[in-house]
């Protein structure tokens, strides 16, 4: 699951510059997944290394396990970013980067999620 969130989020940056009184609006990039049983530490590792990955091309990233709730036992990825115009240049660039090809042939090889 891919999902765009955009908004007046204050997460990456100011969500309202008082000198200019103008909204910035933040994109925020989110991937759940549910792990398959036995996968965990898999679907984790490879998670930190597309978080590595993104970072380096510009995001502010997080990787959290959900404990409770619906969704319990899932992973979240986010990926924010100042705008539209940042987010679509790094997803580019991370989709052309050799390592997240070769992380997303491993995850063709051995799926750690549920589709």
């Amino acid at each position: 699951m891919l999902t765009f969130l955009a908004g007046n989020h204050g997460f990456p940056g100011r969500s309202l510059n008082t000198h200019f009184w103008r909204i910035i609006m933040a994109v925020i990039v989110t991937i759940r997944v549910d792990p398959i049983t036995g996968k965990s530490e898999l679907v984790g590792s490879r998670l930190n290394q597309a978080s590595e990955i993104w970072a380096s091309k510009g995001a502010t990233t997080r990787v959290a396990f959900i404990s409770m709730g619906l969704n319990a036992g899932q992973f979240l990825f986010a990926a924010a970013f100042e705008d539209f115009s940042s987010t679509m240049t790094a997803m580019e660039s991370v989709y052309m980067d050799p390592a997240m090809q070769e992380l997303m042939q491993q995850r063709e090889r051995e799926p750690g999620g549920k589709k």
